[in-house]
C-alpha cells in the first residue's frame, strides 16, 4: 500500500510537470514593436515657436534600428539630413556636423513624442529652436 501510494504520487507530479512545460511554446516570444515607429511618417512642423509651418517626413535609417532622419530638419535646404536615435519615447539627436546649401551646420537636440505631437529641442550653431510636429 505505502508503494502504490508513492507511484501514484511520482505519477502525478510527473503528469505535472510534463503539462507545464508542453504548456509553454515558442509563440510566447516577444512581439514588441520597434519603438522608432512611433516616430515614422509624415508631420507638419510649427518652426522655432513661430507661426511659420513646413512639411517634414521622417523615415527609418536601414542601417540602424533605432536610427531616424528628417526630410527637412529645422527647415534647412541641406543636402544631408541629420539623424537620431530613438529611445522609447524619446529621440537623441547626437552633435552632428552636415552640409546645407549655406555651407556646414553643426546641431545637437532631444525631442519626445505624445500621441501625434513630437517636440524638439535643438540647437544649430549658436541658435536654439523648439519645434512642434504634429503627425498628419
Amino acid at each position: 500500500m505505502y508503494k502504490t501510494r508513492i507511484n501514484r504520487i511520482v505519477f502525478i507530479l510527473c503528469t505535472t510537470i510534463v503539462f507545464t512545460f508542453s504548456s509553454c511554446s515558442d509563440d510566447d516570444e516577444d512581439k514588441t514593436i520597434n519603438d522608432r515607429d512611433q516616430f515614422l511618417g509624415n508631420y507638419s512642423v510649427v518652426y522655432c515657436s513661430f507661426n511659420y509651418t513646413y512639411e517634414n517626413i521622417i523615415s527609418a535609417v536601414d542601417t540602424h534600428e533605432n536610427r531616424i532622419t528628417f526630410s527637412d530638419y529645422a527647415n534647412e535646404d541641406s543636402l544631408e539630413q541629420p539623424y537620431a536615435i530613438v529611445s522609447g519615447s524619446t529621440i537623441n539627436i547626437p552633435s552632428q556636423t552636415y552640409e546645407s546649401g549655406a555651407g556646414p551646420i553643426t546641431t545637437q537636440g532631444s525631442g519626445f513624442i505624445s500621441g501625434n505631437t513630437l517636440t524638439i529641442t535643438y540647437t544649430i550653431g549658436s541658435t536654439s529652436c523648439t519645434d512642434v510636429y504634429t503627425k498628419q
